[in-house]
């Protein structure tokens, strides 16, 4: 408010002025003086505290520019640093009684200098705000901060220095583990959904979800229902899953679950586990489990096959332990039976009788050779078979059954002189089981058939086992035109005590008795039959490389000028009685001892040209006799003979041209034969003068 003085004349009273003014009129003159200073006073007064507040505010200003802890900087229009704050000071690394003059660009990087002046240029030209994101760098660090700019005063802006590093750090973090993340569910071999819990929409699928499904791509499963996928019938599972995971807050949740992809059914083992909150949104991890499922039927059929392995363990232990007694007997009966045949008049009864008691201990022999299959566990002995040896063998013992059913039984080999490497006894025994159980499938009627074939083969032309060795083989097929096997037997041929034979009529033991003993061959066995087709079974086993003739044995043989000694080992005493009678009767001089030790003791006394020695006896076992009388004699013709070897196999008793082997039961030309062979090879001038 404003005072104008009122116009008074101040000159001095005198001629030519005006008279004097009144008393009262001076003191309104002087009053309004007064009023006017006083008003002077007032507007000083406001002017200083108007002053006095723009210091303090200044001052303020500069204390919270100068203390903020956000980085300032005032520059002109050029670029140019005006004023900067303690912060920018320390992170430009600029001391604080210095004013640096030249431009912010100084720091900046060089990447970012086309966008530093962008933003100066916008900031001068508009009156408001502006932002942008740089880097910086100086000597004690680098940041990347976002520039923040406004007008300060005439040609001036301030810019605030916002460091956002360690954000931009962390948003590059999160972005490197998402990525890490959607890569892991991306290549997961587990079928991954994100899916929705309320709708059950599926959100998310990976590449394994669109190949278990049989999808095209996972984007086709995107935004369909789990419930397209999940049969009507175990849709309540999946409720009852969800809800489990939703209301408990577990973390996963498990169950198998049925899925249907089109053409099949797929079983899967179904993971859930709790994604977010807000929505329920749930993480499904689906695994196939029908390999798994598979694996576990085998290890479950690997656990019954090796329960059945044990039973044929306990059976071996029980069948080594009786077998030799039970042989033992065998023999005694055939050769009394055999004394008997040979001392009866062919047309008698009783002689009758007596080939039916042989008949009998051949058929009993053979059962126990099929228990003893499972307890033999030495290798395959590296012995020759002659094939049509071995099928003349089989042929004559089914003769009497062949005509009895009116099969035909033919034989095809494709050399008569084929020989393989396998035991004689035993390759005849599994050829016998596989025309025994061809009988016993064929009906008795001219058109039934069974061919016993033999012809070479090699490993290029075969599916060979791969832990067979060896090239060239022969291959003996038994086939005939029966009613044929499903699948389902046919699977289960080779196992043991396994027969679809009504009760009575098999043990289940043929065919697994043809399996071992064509594996300790080194061969291998397989099996080809249709319902209605027939079926064929064949043995592969190793041709043999050299042609061996056995030694033939003169007629001479039998009538010999002066009778050879035989030394008889054995514990038995009815076998040693039995024997001892047949071989006198051969005209051998018959000497027995109990056991090996009495064996080696009256060796000397008897100087025999051959001993028959038992493997398994008491006190000393045959192998240790043996070695104890090739110390007093070493080329002393020794024949082995036993009904089972136990621990011993064929190999350790060391078979060569002054030993040999003989397995019970066995028939007594054949016990006569191997003892004249064996003494004419071992000592040739024996056979003139066997007394010696």
């Amino acid at each position: 408010m404003s005072h104008q003085p009122s116009s008074v004349d101040m000159r001095p009273t005198g001629v030519g002025t005006a008279p004097p003014t009144s008393p009262s009129a001076d003191r309104c003159f002087t009053d309004e003086l007064q009023r006017f200073q006083a008003e002077l006073q007032a507007q000083n007064d406001d002017l200083r505290a108007t002053q006095n507040h723009l210091e303090a505010s200044r001052l303020e200003y500069f204390q919270l520019f100068n203390d903020s802890p956000i980085p300032m900087v005032v520059t002109d229009g050029r670029g140019l640093v005006v004023k900067m704050n303690k912060s920018a000071h320390n992170m430009l690394d600029v001391p604080a009684e210095t004013i640096h003059r030249g431009s912010l660009i100084a720091w900046v990087v060089p990447e970012y200098y086309e966008q530093f002046y962008n933003h100066l240029s916008k900031a001068c030209r508009c009156p408001e705000r502006v932002s942008t994101e740089v880097e910086l760098t100086g000597t004690s660090g680098h940041w990347t901060v976002r520039l923040v700019t406004d007008p300060f005063g005439p040609e001036q802006i301030l810019t605030a220095i916002v460091d956002i590093t360690e954000i931009r750090e962390t948003e590059r973090a999160l972005r490197q583990t998402e990525s890490r993340y959607r890569r892991l569910f991306s290549a997961s071999r587990d079928a991954l959904f994100v899916i929705e819990a309320e709708s059950a929409k599926i959100l998310h699928a990976n590449r394994a979800a669109a190949d278990i499904l049989r999808a095209p791509n996972e984007e086709v499963l995107t935004g369909r229902s789990v419930y397209d996928y999940v049969p009507a019938e175990q849709r309540g599972a999946w409720r009852g899953l969800v809800a489990s995971v939703l209301d408990a807050r577990e973390p996963a949740q498990v169950v198998e679950l049925t899925f249907g992809r089109g053409y099949e059914e797929l079983l899967a083992e179904v993971r859930l586990s709790l994604v977010e909150l807000e929505p329920p949104t749930l993480l499904a991890n689906i695994r196939d489990v029908r390999d798994r499922q598979k694996l576990i039927e085998e290890r479950y059929a690997l656990e019954d096959r090796l329960s059945q392995v044990e039973k044929m363990e306990a059976l071996g232990t029980l069948a080594g332990g009786v077998a030799h007694d039970m042989n033992n007997m065998l023999t005694a009966v055939r050769m009394a039976a055999s004394s008997l045949v040979e001392d009866l008049p062919k047309d008698s009864s009783e002689r009758d009788d007596a080939e039916a008691i042989m008949t009998a201990c051949t058929r009993f022999s053979r059962l126990v050779e099929n228990l003893l299959g499972f307890a033999k566990r030495e290798p395959g002995t590296k012995r020759l078979a002659r094939l049509s040896e071995v099928v003349r063998e089989v042929t004559s013992l089914v003769e009497s059954h062949i005509k009895r059913t009116g099969v035909r039984l033919d034989a095809e080999l494709e050399l008569p002189n084929l020989q393989v490497e396998a035991d004689p006894s035993r390759l005849a025994q599994s050829l016998m089981n596989l025309v025994l159980n061809a009988l016993d499938e064929l009906p008795a009627v001219a058109e039934s058939r069974i061919i016993i074939r033999a012809k070479r083969a090699h490993r290029d032309d075969l599916q060979v086992p791969e832990e067979v060795e060896g090239n060239d083989f022969v291959c003996i097929s038994v086939e005939d035109n029966g009613p044929g096997m499903p699948p389902k037997v046919r699977a289960r041929a080779f196992d043991p005590f396994f027969t679809t034979k009504p009760e009575g009529r098999g043990t289940g033991l043929g065919l697994a008795v043809v399996y071992r003993n064509v594996r300790h061959f080194g061969g291998w066995v397989t099996i080809d039959s249709e319902v209605g087709q027939g079926t064929r079974v064949d043995m592969f086993v190793h041709r043999a490389s050299v042609v061996s003739h056995p030694p033939s044995v003169s007629v001479a043989d039998e009538n010999r000028p002066q009778q050879p000694r035989v030394l008889v080992v054995e514990d038995e005493e009815l076998v040693a009685k039995s024997v001892g009678r047949f071989l006198r009767r051969c005209g051998f001089v018959v000497r027995v001892a109990q056991n090996g030790r009495e064996g080696v003791e009256i060796f000397e006394e008897v100087a025999p040209d051959v001993i028959l020695l038992d493997v398994v006896m008491p006190e000393m076992d045959g192998p240790t006799c043996a070695r104890r009388l090739r110390e007093i004699q070493p080329k002393v013709p020794i024949l082995y003979y036993s009904a089972h070897l136990r621990e011993h196999g064929v190999d350790d008793l060391g078979l060569d041209i002054h030993t040999a082997f003989l397995e019970k039961p066995f028939e007594f030309q054949d016990l006569r034969d191997r003892l004249l062979r064996l003494m004419q090879a071992s000592s040739p001038t024996q056979a003139e003068q066997p007394g010696n």
